[in-house]
């Protein structure tokens, strides 16, 4: 990814990426991988001057209140070709599944004011969410996923149980420490085959062994010094190392989602820069907390932490409250 060099003092307040507030070296390195591979492609079809940017990276004030992670303006020849906003999604574990936030925190702290809706109901246009380990990115075309995600969020509000024919899908609790989110949790290739707006980048095709080191050996450092920090704690689960590993072997549903760079930056380019969603009211919100609370599942050492934030946390009264 070619970096702007320009002054940051942008006319819209925009900030470039190498901004200090944003260079944290575990995001670099995870766009570094992403980015120059999306956009190698658009360089040469476009046949921008390698001294020229292929992409500028802005991180913007007006987007960070949406939500969102950075906005993309797509460069030709020096002039802005087309703009999109992304949102950035990794995942360490190697899984068959693809977590969609629908509750981001079920209640507030010192930073945040809760409850907050997930991931999915942010304003950006796309969301690119990383496997590290296998190397695959799935970009989401949010104008058509969220339609989908709404359809469940509506099965979910009538009480529809999750690995039912119906919602073959299941709700994950992530307790923090001081809220926890709940998210959607669906099988990759069922979301391929089902959800419009999926396309799947398969890294390894187009960059070294090295280029998808990068993220792992900046995780895998911060996971050494932690272990040694808890070293001495009876009940702390010490952090394994990551690893490259083989990508999934490619069924016909996948192949028929693989995008190359260049395609998924003509995507990119072509659509608008926000999409804006219809968010849910506070007492929609608190059902779907109340649903998600009811069906989650935990992994064996979340599920104590997360049962006594669901204990503590302070409920909105809801009409059928009051009734009963």
């Amino acid at each position: 990814m070619t970096r702007s060099t320009a002054a940051v003092t942008n006319k819209d307040g925009a900030l470039p990426f190498s901004d200090a507030s944003r260079n944290e070296q575990r995001v670099t390195a995870m766009l570094s991988a992403v980015f120059n591979t999306l956009f190698a492609g658009y360089n040469q079809k476009s046949r921008i001057s390698a001294k020229k940017p292929v992409c500028e990276v802005f991180v913007k004030a007006l987007v960070q209140k949406r939500g969102v992670d950075i906005a993309l303006h797509l460069m030709n020849r020096g002039s802005v070709q087309g703009a999109c906003t992304l949102d950035i999604k990794a995942d360490t574990y190697v899984s068959e599944n693809l977590s969609l936030e629908l509750i981001g925190q079920c209640s507030g702290n010192s930073v945040r004011v809760g409850p907050d809706l997930g991931y999915v109901f942010k304003d950006m246009q796309w969301v690119a969410y990383y496997f590290i380990q296998e190397g695959d990115v799935y970009f989401l075309d949010m104008a058509r996923v969220f339609p989908w995600v709404q359809a469940r969020i509506a099965e979910a509000l009538a009480d529809v149980t999750p690995g039912t024919p119906a919602f073959p899908s299941w709700i994950a609790g992530v307790p923090n420490q001081s809220y926890q989110s709940y998210n959607l949790m669906a099988n990759k290739e069922y979301l391929l085959a089902h959800c419009p707006g999926i396309f799947l980048l398969r890294l390894s095709d187009y960059v070294d062994m090295a280029t998808l080191m990068a993220p792992i050996v900046t995780l895998n450092a911060e996971r050494a010094a932690l272990n040694q920090k808890n070293v001495h704690k009876s009940d702390y689960t010490p952090l394994k190392p990551l690893s490259v590993r083989p990508p999934p072997t490619t069924s016909a549903i996948a192949l028929a989602a693989m995008r190359t760079p260049e395609e998924l930056t003509l995507l990119m380019s072509e659509g608008r820069c926000y999409h804006i969603k219809d968010k849910l009211s506070p007492e929609q919100t608190e059902r779907l907390i109340r649903w998600c609370e009811h069906h989650a599942k935990y992994s064996p050492y979340s599920r104590r932490k997360g049962q006594e934030l669901q204990i503590g946390r302070q409920r909105l009264a809801l009409e059928e409250d009051l009734a009963a």
